[in-house]
């Protein structure tokens, strides 16, 4: 079954189905109180009954695409991602509109629970077998029958994007197999730091991904995938750009691995141009096993003290 007639299909339930489905997800993995999942669950059912729900169509779009998630992955075989997925996000900060949390270096609760689903989903409906690591083990969020590690991130900031891409690496040398970060980056978006439009990724946005890439020929850490999208209904776009330095882009096997992934999470709607091979004027210093005496923070301050 594609992705058009899963979604054909799912677009005849209503809306008392869509809070069913995800009622029983909630039920199942034991997720209950005033935050997480359960809290937006309930925050719905509130609104819904005051005949409110149509002033908050950002609440009604996600309970949608929540719900949606949930049931496509059941009905392909495959809860167990987003079962996996909840373990990882068992607490969450309470739900609110995107608009609540612009002050803050946060990044919105549900939005990440979802992208991370979404990847997962994304790469189940290409015909990509995937599993939800256990997080307790130190394993990735994704990985592959190719063993192809995926460390999933949603930074909300320039700092963010380059503390989450410095972890991601030390997270898949860690475990000595290939892997691929990435990033969800719709938080900077929201923020205006990346433009809403239909375009490559600033030059100082790429800038601070290759910085964080290892220049070691022998790193496991492959490249980057960011997508980013609007979250505003009647301008939904979504853009999606391979990221590679020079010390891994100038093999072929990287480069297909990097757009094995990519393709699957293409679909018609999205924008994609090329794989951006490059290098910097200022790499991270990773030292043994990936480690660094040298904060990811303290290195961002002094290498782009204007940002």
């Amino acid at each position: 079954m594609n992705h058009n007639d899963l979604i054909h299909e799912f677009g005849r339930k209503s809306v008392v189905e869509h809070l069913h489905i995800i009622e029983t997800f909630c039920e199942k993995n034991e997720l209950s109180g005033n935050d997480g999942l359960y809290g937006q669950f309930q925050f719905v059912k509130a609104l819904i009954r005051s005949g409110s729900i149509e002033h908050h169509p950002g609440i009604g779009r996600d309970l949608f695409e929540i719900s949606y998630t949930i049931w496509a992955l059941e009905k392909l075989g495959y809860l167990h991602i987003i079962d996996g997925v909840a373990r990882r996000f068992k607490k969450g900060g309470e739900y609110g509109d995107t608009s609540a949390y612009l002050s803050t270096e946060e990044g919105n609760y549900f939005k990440n629970f979802l992208l991370q689903a979404q990847v997962g989903l994304r790469l189940v409906e290409s015909g990509i077998d995937v599993t939800c690591g256990d997080d307790q083990n130190g394993d990735p969020d994704y990985f592959t029958e190719e063993d192809i590690r995926l460390e999933i991130k949603a930074p909300a900031s320039k700092l963010a994007l380059f503390q989450a891409l410095v972890k991601g690496v030390q997270q898949i040398e860690d475990k000595g197999s290939p892997g691929i970060i990435v990033l969800c980056l719709d938080h900077m978006v929201t923020r205006k730091m990346i433009p809403a439009t239909v375009s490559p990724l600033p030059e100082e946005i790429i800038s601070i991904i290759l910085s964080g890439l290892p220049t070691n020929t022998n790193s496991n850490t492959i490249g980057v995938i960011a997508e980013w999208g609007s979250w505003d209904g009647n301008a939904a776009f979504t853009v999606v750009q391979p990221i590679m330095n020079n010390a891994k882009g100038q093999t072929e096997n990287n480069k297909l691995k990097v757009h094995k992934i990519w393709s699957a999470l293409c679909s018609e709607s999205v924008y994609h141009d090329g794989i951006v091979v490059g290098d910097t004027l200022h790499p991270f210093p990773y030292g043994k096993d990936y480690k660094s005496g040298v904060k990811p923070e303290t290195f961002f301050s002094a290498t782009w003290p204007s940002l």
